[in-house]
């Protein structure tokens, strides 16, 4: 799956990084940075786990900007993106971007 260079979610566009792992936790293969804007994602794991890191990511962001409270809920989070990711991925859906269809 496609993950691209930016995302927006709400009024807010995020850019999508690639960078070595440098996370405070080996099991950590992202994070996102609410105040700067941009998700990074570790660049070293595989294409299916640096998706499913996106989405997870992603969900993060949505939380936020829609004001919810338990945005950094981890358990709510992980539940919510892994099933996002299943019907992405199951339903054969694309991602795209106005650069792609250029």
């Amino acid at each position: 799956m496609r993950i691209p260079h930016k995302v927006k979610v709400g009024a807010i566009t995020y850019t999508v990084e690639d960078v070595a792992r440098q996370f405070s936790r080996e099991s950590l293969f992202g994070q996102i940075f609410y105040g700067d804007h941009r998700i990074e994602l570790a660049e070293d794991i595989s294409e299916q786990r640096r998706f499913q890191t996106f989405i997870h990511e992603l969900v993060h962001a949505i939380l936020f900007e829609m004001g919810m409270e338990d945005y950094n809920d981890e358990e709510f989070v992980r539940r919510l993106a892994n099933m996002l990711t299943q019907v992405i991925v199951a339903n054969e859906w694309e991602i795209t971007t106005e650069e792609d269809e250029q």
